[in-house]
């Protein structure tokens, strides 16, 4: 048996994105959290590859926690 879906928590460095770039090569969805400061700072985090994540939410940190931003699809399109 597979899972259909992985939810982990903050991704930090080369071996976490290794780890969940592997799973999803099996054909299972990737939910994570990775803490930066914007998009930007996230994609050139050393071992970051693209094309893993259908959807990118970033969350606004001003206020309460959990308000949405901004969410991009998979080829960095601005959806909201």
């Amino acid at each position: 048996m597979s899972p259909d879906i992985v939810i982990t928590d903050e991704l930090v460095g080369e071996v976490d994105f290794q780890c969940v770039k592997r799973v999803a090569d099996c054909g299972v969805k990737i939910v994570a959290s990775c803490h930066a400061d914007s998009l930007d700072k996230v994609v050139n985090k050393k071992g970051f590859c693209s094309g893993v994540f259908d959807r990118y939410v970033l969350l606004d940190n001003a206020g309460k926690a959990g308000v949405v931003k901004t969410i991009v699809d998979k080829e960095f399109n601005v959806l909201l």
